[in-house]
């Protein structure tokens, strides 16, 4: 088989496999999903508990998961999205939405616990 019909040269001159190239547009693409997601605030906090490890059955604290949503409302959790972007600018925006998101859920449970 000739390698012209399967493989293409990247940026340096190096052959790149079919699967490595639907790989890096697969990347794009989720990368452009989740951008377009941060800018439309598409975006839902879920919270999952973390027990405490010192013998008894009890919630330690929760952990705060991001997922998104693409243009057709299908949810897409951070485990898809995740290696993707996170040494990325994108990474630091997600985890700054995130951390906000949590701190108005607190304020907001806080809030509305208070005894007058």
């Amino acid at each position: 088989m000739n390698q012209r019909h399967t493989q293409k040269q990247d940026a340096a001159g190096a052959m790149q496999s079919p699967l490595n190239i639907a790989i890096a547009r697969s990347d794009s693409q989720t990368v452009q999903i989740v951008d377009t997601a941060i800018q439309h605030k598409r975006t839902l906090l879920a919270y999952q508990p973390v027990m405490m490890s010192c013998g008894l059955r009890q919630v330690g604290f929760y952990e705060g998961l991001i997922s998104v949503m693409d243009a057709t409302d299908y949810i897409i959790p951070a485990k898809d999205f995740i290696q993707v972007i996170k040494d990325t600018e994108l990474g630091r925006r997600i985890d700054a939405l995130s951390l906000n998101m949590g701190m108005q859920s607190l304020f907001k449970k806080n809030r509305s616990a208070t005894v007058y």
